[in-house]
C-alpha cells in the first residue's frame, strides 16, 4: 500500500524533531505499526501467490543457501554496490549566481548550471550550460521523491520567505545549497540515471515551459517491476537489524556534528578578530614610535632609533600575521567549512529517508490475508447447496482472486523496498569517507598556518635579539 508523503526540509535545523507522522501535509491514516513490511511472520503459503504474478518455489532446495553463502554472496552484492558510489570526488557541474530583472518591482535570480565532466549514462556532457530557477531545483527534487521515495534524496536550501529582499548571505548559503544539491544528485549511482535529471541538466529552455508540453512518467521505480529471485536467496533478515536499530543514533549525530560545525564557524569568527586586532595593535604601535622621539631625545641616547626600527619590525610582523590569519579564515570559509555542511546535509537527507520508510513502508498483507481466508471458508460453506446463487459464488470468488494478487503485489513490492533500503544503507556507508576528508582538512589547514605563524614569530624573535637593551 503506497501513501502520500509530504517530506519537510529542516535544512540546517538540528532542533526540528517535528516526525512525519505529525505533518500537516500528512492527510492520510497509517497502517498499524504491526503491519511493517519487514516482519518474518508476514511469509505467506504459496496459496497466495499466484502464477506469473510471482515466481517462487519455497520448498526447492535449489533455491536455498547456507548462511556463509548467502553472506558471501551478499558481500559481493554490497561491495559492487559501494563500488559504484564516490562522495568525495570532484564536482562535475559548477553553480554560479545571474541576475535577471523582471518590470520595475519584481526581480527573481537564476542559477547557470555548468557541467564540468562527462556524467557517465547521460546525455550531459562537458561544457554544456542551462540556466535555471529556484523553483526549477524545488520541482526535480519533489519528482525525485515521487519516483524514488525509498533513496536518498538530498535537501533543499530554503527558500525566502517575507517582503524584504533576501540578504546576499542568504543568496550566498542558498546558491552553495543548490550547488550541494545538485552535485549530490548526480554522484548518486540511481539518480544520476534518471531521465528527468539528464533533461533538467541539458534541455536549453526554461523548465516551466517545457513541463507545459513534454509528457514524463512520476511513477515510482517499482511500476511493473519484480524484484530478483537472486536477491531473496542472498538475503539475510538480519541484515535490517542495523537499519532498524539507526534513529536513535543518527539523530544525535546530526546534533553533535551540528555543534562541530558551530564550533568550527566560531573559530573562524576567532581568528577574524584577531587578524583585525593585529591591525589595531600594529598602528597603536606606530603611532606610539612616533612619540618616542619626544621620550627619547638623541641629545641623551643614541639607542632610541635602533629601538624604533625594531619596533617597525614588529609592526611588519603583525602585518604579515594578519594576512595569514585572513588567508587560514578564507581557507576556511571555502574548503573546510563546506565539507562539515555538506555531511551535516548528508546526515539529514538519511534522517528524512528514515522517516519517509516510517511511513510509506507499510502493508495491508495483515489484513488482506484473513480476508482472504474469510472468503476461503465462506466458497467452501457454499458448495453442495442447491439454494446458492452462482452470482454469488463468483462474486466471492472474483473478489478472492482479487485479494490474493494484491497480496502477491505486496509481498512483491516489500522485497523490493527492503532490496532499496539496504542498497542506500550500503552507499550511506561510503560517506564515513567524508568525516576523514572533512578531518584531514582541518588538520592540514591548521598545521599550515600554525607553521607558517610560528617561522613568523620565530623570525621576529631572531630579529629582536638585536634589539638595544641596558649593556
Amino acid at each position: 500500500m503506497r501513501n502520500s508523503y509530504s517530506d519537510d526540509e529542516g535544512y540546517y535545523d538540528t532542533n526540528n524533531r517535528n516526525h512525519p507522522e505529525e505533518s500537516e501535509n500528512n492527510y492520510l491514516s497509517l497502517p498499524k505499526k504491526n503491519e511493517n513490511i519487514f516482519r518474518e511472520d508476514d511469509k505467506l503459503s504459496n496459496q497466495f501467490y499466484i502464477d506469473g504474478l510471482v515466481n517462487r518455489n519455497e520448498d526447492s532446495d535449489d533455491d536455498e543457501l547456507t548462511l556463509d553463502n548467502r553472506v558471501e554472496s551478499f558481500e559481493k552484492w554490497s561491495t559492487k554496490i559501494r563500488n559504484s558510489y564516490n562522495p568525495i570526488s570532484p564536482d562535475l557541474l559548477d553553480l554560479e549566481e545571474i541576475n535577471e530583472k523582471e518590470g520595475l518591482i519584481f526581480k527573481h535570480l537564476n542559477y547557470k548550471i555548468t557541467i564540468l565532466n562527462d556524467i557517465p549514462n547521460t546525455n550531459a556532457t562537458a561544457g554544456k550550460s542551462v540556466i535555471r530557477r529556484y523553483s526549477d531545483f524545488l520541482w526535480l527534487r519533489n519528482v525525485l521523491l515521487k519516483k524514488y521515495p525509498f533513496r536518498i534524496i538530498p535537501l533543499l536550501p530554503p527558500k525566502h520567505v517575507g517582503l524584504q529582499s533576501p540578504s546576499k548571505i542568504f543568496l550566498d548559503a542558498r546558491r552553495d545549497g543548490l550547488s550541494k544539491f545538485i552535485n549530490m544528485v548526480v554522484r548518486h549511482p540511481v539518480l544520476k540515471k534518471e531521465e528527468l535529471m539528464s533533461t533538467f541538466l541539458t534541455v536549453p529552455i526554461e523548465i516551466s515551459s517545457w513541463r507545459k508540453t513534454a509528457l514524463y512518467d512520476t511513477s515510482d521505480e517499482y511500476h511493473d517491476k519484480k524484484v530478483k529471485e537472486e536477491f531473496k536467496r542472498i538475503f539475510v533478515p538480519s541484515l535490517m537489524d542495523e537499519w532498524n536499530s539507526l534513529p536513535k543514533s543518527l539523530n544525535k549525530s546530526i546534533i553533535l556534528w551540528s555543534k562541530l560545525l558551530n564550533l568550527v564557524e566560531r573559530h573562524r569568527y576567532k581568528e577574524y578578530l584577531i587578524a583585525k586586532h593585529n591591525l589595531l595593535f600594529k598602528n597603536n604601535l606606530n603611532e606610539f614610535t612616533i612619540q618616542t622621539n619626544a621620550l627619547y631625545p638623541t641629545t641623551f641616547s643614541n639607542t632610541t632609533h635602533n629601538i624604533n626600527d625594531h619596533l617597525n619590525e614588529i609592526g611588519k610582523h603583525l602585518s604579515k600575521s594578519s594576512e595569514l590569519q585572513e588567508k587560514e579564515n578564507l581557507e576556511m570559509v571555502n574548503r573546510l567549512i563546506p565539507k562539515f555542511i555538506t555531511y551535516v546535509i548528508t546526515l539529514k537527507s538519511l534522517q528524512k529517508l528514515r522517516q519517509r520508510y516510517d511511513i510509506l513502508a507499510t502493508n495491508s498483507i495483515g489484513n488482506l490475508r484473513k480476508r482472504v481466508l474469510l472468503n476461503e471458508e465462506k466458497l467452501e460453506s457454499m458448495k453442495g447447496k442447491p439454494d446458492v446463487s452462482g452470482v454469488e459464488y463468483d462474486t466471492i470468488l472474483i473478489r478472492l482472486n482479487q485479494d490474493k494478487k494484491l497480496i502477491a503485489d505486496q509481498i512483491n513490492r516489500s522485497w523490493l523496498i527492503k532490496k532499496t533500503i539496504l542498497e542506500e544503507f550500503i552507499i550511506f556507508q561510503q560517506t564515513q569517507f567524508m568525516i576523514t576528508e572533512t578531518f584531514q582538512e582541518w588538520t592540514n589547514l591548521h598545521a599550515k598556518y600554525h607553521g607558517l605563524e610560528l617561522n613568523e614569530w620565530e623570525a621576529l624573535a631572531v630579529d629582536l635579539t638585536r634589539m638595544a637593551t641596558i649593556e
